[in-house]
């Protein structure tokens, strides 16, 4: 959770694969691990990760994960020239069963 932090959170197509659960499960699971390490003893670098881990969800409060990018219409793709050897595009001809006819 903290490495994705700088980069707005995990989502859904990230943590499914790899931890086999949504992206608002992983946050349950990870506030109850801060929670349940916050009251662990253990060293100076412990401390600190569950530090950092604190600030995270206190920076995070009120949000459970990152919104989806907005789905939009889809790019029009560039148009593509004809094949050697078929007429242009908008020429009036048309293919109509694997020949060429005029419109």
């Amino acid at each position: 959770m903290l490495r994705w932090a700088p980069y707005g959170g995990p989502r859904d197509e990230d943590t499914l694969p790899q931890f086999g659960m949504t992206c608002e499960r992983l946050f349950e699971r990870f506030r109850a691990i801060v929670r349940e390490s916050a009251r662990a003893v253990g060293d100076a670098a412990d401390h600190a990760l569950i530090d950092r881990a604190v600030k995270l969800l206190n920076d995070l409060e009120g949000q459970v994960c990152p919104a989806p990018a907005p789905a939009g219409p889809a790019p029009a793709l560039p148009e593509r020239p004809a094949p050697a050897g078929h007429p242009p595009r908008g020429s009036g001809w048309r293919m109509v069963r694997g020949v060429w006819r005029r419109a």
